[in-house]
């Protein structure tokens, strides 16, 4: 069996899907949604709007209260700039579960010059670790069962397909938000307005709730890649 072919296709599975997050916010332009800012909002009322407008897709009030790039994300999949092999279902599913969250600011830290702020939130959403986990498990258990003993005539092709199958299989079958995280965002003060500082791959806290716990499948699978390479 095309052992590299595997885990090579996984890894690239799971990178993509994180890409969506670490690689900038990412949402599509709808200019219908836009929220009104006040100068007047608390750092807490600031990234509440932030994530609502994560949450609607909303580019105009995000360039309003986030300090980072609004990258235009999914019209860059769409032209085949992320990974041509990769089905656009995959991403629309990801996609769909990672805007679907609900979160509670849970309180806010103001320096003592007032110039930035801490933001605590937990934030509740789709088990991403469930769903990875299950299909790391399903895809070795698959091959074993349909590629065994023919490995030589077993194309990365053939690996990948199996393997989007059983990814969008998981996808589906998530239903409930069942994954709790905690994540701190920081804010800083520009004129009378709060801004939310660009969020960055060093926020692994806050990336690993927005993905629900996918930052620790990676970690994970990572390691677990090493450990076979290691070995081989």
């Amino acid at each position: 069996m095309k052992n590299q072919a595997m885990k090579h296709r996984i890894t690239s599975l799971c990178i993509c899907a994180a890409l969506c997050v670490i690689l900038g916010i990412a949402f599509t332009a709808c200019g219908g949604n836009e929220t009104k800012v006040s100068g007047d909002m608390t750092p807490g009322e600031t990234v509440s709007t932030f994530l609502d407008a994560f949450k609607n897709q909303d580019e105009e009030t995000l360039k309003q209260v986030y300090a980072g790039e609004s990258n235009d994300f999914l019209s860059t999949y769409e032209d085949g700039a992320l990974d041509e092999d990769i089905p656009k279902e995959i991403l629309d599913g990801l996609l769909a579960k990672w805007f679907d969250f609900d979160y509670k600011v849970e309180g806010e830290q103001i320096a003592e010059d007032g110039k930035t702020a801490s933001v605590d939130v937990t934030i509740t959403t789709y088990d991403m670790t469930k769903v990875f986990n299950n299909f790391y498990q399903e895809f070795m258990s698959r091959a074993l069962e349909q590629f065994s003993g023919s490995a030589n005539s077993v194309t990365e092709e053939d690996y990948s397909k199996m393997a989007y199958e059983i990814l969008q299989e998981e996808l589906g079958g998530i239903k409930d938000k069942d994954h709790e995280g905690k994540a701190s965002l920081t804010l800083t003060k520009s004129g009378d307005q709060w801004i939310v500082d660009e969020i960055t791959e060093d926020n692994k806290d806050f990336l690993n709730a927005i993905t629900g716990g996918l930052m620790d499948v990676l970690n994970d699978v990572v390691n677990t890649l090493g450990a076979g390479d290691d070995g081989e």
